[in-house]
């Protein structure tokens, strides 16, 4: 079951390339919850968890290329539960990694990215981003 953390690494152990960044990550010592998506199975609840915390609409969070692809382009107008079955049906859609900040996020593309996150959390707990 999916808990709250305030920081939280999203990621899918499928892919190499997500687990290259959770290690590099771990690496460098920033702390922080893991929610591996290959073990446990996204949910309705997952998505709508991360919609509501991060204040984002459902296809924000999806790779749209392969979305497009897969389901048209018609797909990234589709509403949020017809967007959820085609998630849950193919969870390597949602963008991942993804770190998640409180109400933030940011997409975790290679190593620079990681190296931002400690300016990421730092804005965070400072007085301009407190919400």
């Amino acid at each position: 079951m999916m808990t709250y953390e305030k920081y939280q690494f999203i990621y899918n152990s499928d892919d190499l390339h997500d687990r290259k960044l959770l290690a590099y990550a771990k690496a460098n010592k920033i702390v922080f919850a893991e929610l591996d998506m290959a073990k446990e199975k996204l949910t309705k609840n997952h998505l709508a968890q991360f919609c509501e915390r991060m204040e984002r609409p459902l296809v924000s969070l999806l790779d749209q290329s392969s979305l497009k692809k897969s389901y048209g382009d018609e797909a990234l107008e589709l509403p949020f539960e017809e967007l959820v079955k085609i998630s849950v049906a193919d969870p390597k859609l949602l963008n991942t990694p993804f770190f998640i900040i409180g109400k933030d996020y940011k997409i975790i593309n290679d190593i620079a990215d990681i190296n931002k996150i400690d300016e990421f959390k730092a804005a965070d707990s400072s007085e301009v981003f407190q919400r």
